[in-house]
């Protein structure tokens, strides 16, 4: 009875999805073995009940058999457990697990009208022993698994990599998918430009300049603002100039009458629900604003698609390298890089902050406003800021082997 159980645990647990489709010639076999995996945590109890069951019942007899032959003598019962015990696990547990698993799918047709039969036999017992078990996870602090909660992300992430191992996943489809898991809990703030890097305009400028800056940069989608940079007062969209090709250049009132609402998102929004909401109000930026209501970022529909499947560049866009080799284990990178595709690119896996670009990391290390040709060292690695604008770093050169002095207060 053990070996039965045993091989039908290993049969149906190992069954892939082609055999389950495969059984689906025999509606009824299909339908029963679905039925039975759709409750894994049952199944899997009552097959323990029974091997358990048949398992003390061998040893309680061939107990009673050794203690019958051996009366007097108290090596019997070692001998017993001696002989019983490699019995157990070769007969009644590897041996029919190895076969169920070999055996799968015959095996399957064949125990799974039994399993029923014995599935709702010890349900009541089942019942109570599960609610028992239950109830000791609760008191440790932990929550017994939903009879249908699925598989982890990390059990799928798995899945993906073995898929990719064997030749049934392509390395861009297991890039992709892994994109889509990293996308569900990234924040805006990860994905958005910093304000200091956004392009945008004043309301008030001239409209030779205005049309000039436009075709310099060639952006679809310009936020304009009034007053200062943060206060952003809509979205100007190219096809809507083309209204004012003949006629007078219009002023900033005219001008406002054509903008595109602004939406507005705060920094911890997730990604996941920002591209929902583009897809559902035909949207395709963001402005992100801080708790008083500051702009410090901008997000685009483009972003967040990078994010699931990697760069994507239209034939008119100049490709710009974020870093460049100068010599073996030196590099100039722009400092905007995100520091987890810096830690990817580099192998360097640089420590969580209150930052989230290689810019950002330098100047945490640094402690203070930067200056071109200042140095840090970091983990044996050297970073030296070779670009910067105002107070904020553009560049640093990267210096994987030795590091440089350490800054001197």
């Amino acid at each position: 009875m053990s070996a039965f159980f045993a091989t039908s645990e290993a049969a149906l647990f190992s069954l892939q999805r082609v055999d389950r489709e495969a059984l689906k010639d025999d509606a009824s076999i299909g339908e029963a073995i679905r039925h039975l995996l759709a409750q894994p945590r049952r199944l899997l109890a009552a097959l323990l009940m029974g091997s358990e069951a048949a398992n003390i019942a061998l040893s309680s007899t061939s107990a009673q058999l050794a203690a019958e032959a051996w009366p007097d003598w108290p090596g019997g019962r070692w001998v017993n457990i001696a002989i019983v015990a490699p019995i157990i696990i070769l007969f009644a547990d590897i041996m029919p697990k190895t076969l169920g698993i070999r055996f799968a799918r015959p095996v399957a047709r064949v125990v799974v009208r039994p399993l029923q039969f014995w599935n709702e036999l010890v349900s009541p017992v089942r019942f109570v022993l599960t609610s028992i078990a239950d109830g000791f996870l609760r008191l440790l602090g932990v929550q017994p698994p939903k009879e249908n909660e699925g598989l982890q992300e990390v059990q799928l992430r798995t899945l993906i990599d073995q898929g990719l191992q064997v030749g049934v996943i392509q390395p861009m489809e297991q890039e992709i998918i892994h994109r889509v898991f990293e996308f569900g809990d990234l924040p805006v703030s990860r994905v958005m430009t910093p304000r200091p890097d956004v392009f945008s305009l004043s309301i008030t400028t001239p409209w030779p300049e205005l049309i000039a800056k436009i075709n310099e940069f060639r952006y679809s989608r310009v936020p304009l603002w009034q007053g200062s940079p943060e206060n952003i007062v809509g979205i100007l969209l190219m096809k809507d100039l083309i209204r004012f090709r003949s006629g007078p250049p219009p002023n900033a009132r005219q001008l406002q009458k054509v903008l595109h609402p602004t939406m507005f998102v705060p920094p911890s929004k997730r990604a996941q629900d920002l591209l929902r909401e583009f897809r559902h109000k035909n949207m395709h930026l963001a402005v992100v604003v801080d708790e008083h209501g500051s702009s410090v970022g901008l997000v685009t529909l483009d972003d967040l698609l990078t994010e699931l499947v990697g760069a994507v560049h239209d034939e008119s866009d100049a490709v710009e390298k974020d870093s460049v080799e100068l010599s073996p284990g030196l590099f100039t990178v722009q400092a905007g890089m995100d520091v987890d595709d810096f830690s990817a690119r580099f192998g360097v896996e640089l420590p969580e902050g209150e930052y989230t670009t290689l810019g950002g990391f330098v100047f945490h290390l640094l402690g203070r406003a930067p200056e071109k040709g200042d140095e840090v060292a970091w983990e044996g690695r050297g970073f030296k800021v070779s670009g910067l604008e105002g107070r904020r770093i553009t560049e640093v050169t990267v210096n994987l082997g030795a590091p440089p002095p350490e800054v001197v207060e």
